[in-house]
């Protein structure tokens, strides 16, 4: 077994064991609050310098600080080809703090034939005029890609979500919980196929995967919530319908994936349960 796989596989074991947040008294809602943008530039400062040097990057200097989402094509992967990485840059409140950040979606494709990769990188906003960067080691003059620095070795820490997740506010503990989704492979999470729950960890400066299948846990309420209602989709423009709704394929998608995997199965009572109740 390719020893990047073997250990996701055993990192995955142990958020299915450790990953755990209770619930407690807990109160889900759609009305998340909103964030203040950034005092920086719209976007990170890197992607100027690298719009100065590819004009395959020439639409990071239209972006304004009103946007929500910006979603464009840039690095062509293998001169020539026209085979290109994908960007979507999603603004939402990661830490908490009301202040803006971005949630980049690199979007790698490994052939033709439309078989794409993902890695995000988060960058938090701030009133300093500068932006903190939370993702794989890459060059500073490069895109948040796959294929660069350390970014394959590392996927697993920096991979949440195919696209911008989707975000539920709990307004008695006044914190954000995520709701990230995969509907493409990801070799970096290779059992990852449906939807995951996380929080932000400020110890950990990073978003932290919790169990949506322990009993009694707040992820496990979480998850419950969403698919009985939905949650924001905070790339949704304001004053339009942006409630992202259950996609019951995607689950079945990731039964499939973790129902028949032992190892998984052994480290979540809550995965095993509901992995029983689907083989009827």
């Amino acid at each position: 077994m390719h020893q990047i796989f073997k250990e996701s596989l055993l990192i995955i074991c142990a958020t299915l064991s450790i990953g755990i947040v209770h619930a407690g008294d807990i109160e889900l809602s759609q009305e998340i609050p909103s964030c203040q943008n950034s005092t920086a530039k719209p976007l990170p400062e890197k992607y100027y310098s690298i719009a100065k040097k590819w004009n395959d990057f020439k639409w990071v200097e239209k972006v304004t600080s009103k946007d929500v989402m910006v979603s464009e094509s840039g690095y062509e992967r293998i001169d020539g080809s026209g085979i290109r990485d994908w960007f979507i840059f999603g603004k939402l409140d990661i830490n908490g703090d009301g202040i803006c950040d971005w949630f980049i979606t690199a979007s790698a494709p490994l052939s033709s034939g439309g078989d794409r990769d993902v890695l995000n990188t988060l960058y938090l906003g701030s009133r300093n005029k500068k932006w903190q960067r939370i993702g794989a080691e890459i060059p500073t003059y490069m895109p948040d890609i796959l294929g660069v620095g350390k970014s394959y070795y590392q996927q697993y820490d920096y991979t949440f979500s195919s696209e911008t997740p989707f975000v539920l506010w709990d307004k008695k503990s006044k914190i954000s919980y995520f709701i990230g989704y995969f509907y493409t492979r990801t070799y970096g999470k290779p059992y990852q196929k449906g939807y995951e729950v996380y929080i932000w960890n400020a110890e950990q400066k990073n978003l932290q995967e919790l169990d949506k299948w322990e009993k009694g846990s707040a992820a496990e309420k979480v998850y419950a919530y969403f698919k009985q209602h939905g949650a924001v989709d905070p790339i949704i423009e304001e004053g339009a319908n942006n409630i992202a709704q259950f996609d019951q394929d995607l689950e079945d998608s990731e039964a499939r994936a973790k129902c028949n995997n032992p190892e998984l199965l052994e480290h979540s009572s809550g995965l095993a349960e509901f992995c029983k109740k689907s083989a009827k």
